[in-house]
């Protein structure tokens, strides 16, 4: 009988443990998305403004020290970054201006005509196999009678 009850608790073990690790990925996937979708807003922004000669030569390298000022510990928003994000956003730019407008005229409802904040959906994705193990994690019930 012990050894039954070791193999239910092996087999919840791999269950969590799948859901876990499934639950990391997915989170890390939509992480790496709305970080894209803050430096391509940002890129724009700086684009804008200074592209339009409406900010001097210094503007970036005082945005990024006045940031660092008020976010003490902010990583990733040096001078060299800010820059990186303008070329970011100029780079793809025209492709999603592209698919904005195709899309703009098959699907044009309440929800699309809001002005909400860029954000980054990737096309293209790594794709991994999502077993549906975490799907059958027991149930409350179950684990009480495993406990």
């Amino acid at each position: 009988m012990e050894q039954i009850i070791k193999a239910d608790y092996a087999q919840a073990v791999k269950a969590i443990k799948q859901a876990i690790v499934v639950c990391r990925y997915r989170a890390a996937r939509q992480m790496n998305g709305e970080v894209l979708g803050l430096y391509y807003s940002i890129g724009k922004y700086i684009s804008e403004q200074s592209r339009n000669a409406q900010w001097g030569t210094n503007a970036i390298q005082t945005i990024s020290n006045q940031l660092q000022q008020e976010l003490p510990g902010l990583k990733g928003f040096s001078e060299t970054n800010i820059k990186k994000m303008r070329l970011f956003y100029e780079a793809w730019a025209p492709a999603f201006e592209i698919r904005s407008a195709v899309s703009a005229e098959f699907t044009l409802t309440e929800e699309t005509t809001n002005i909400q904040p860029f954000t980054f959906r990737s096309t293209v994705s790594a794709e991994i196999e999502e077993p549906d193990t975490y799907k059958a994690l027991p149930s409350a019930e179950e684990l009480r009678k495993l406990l």
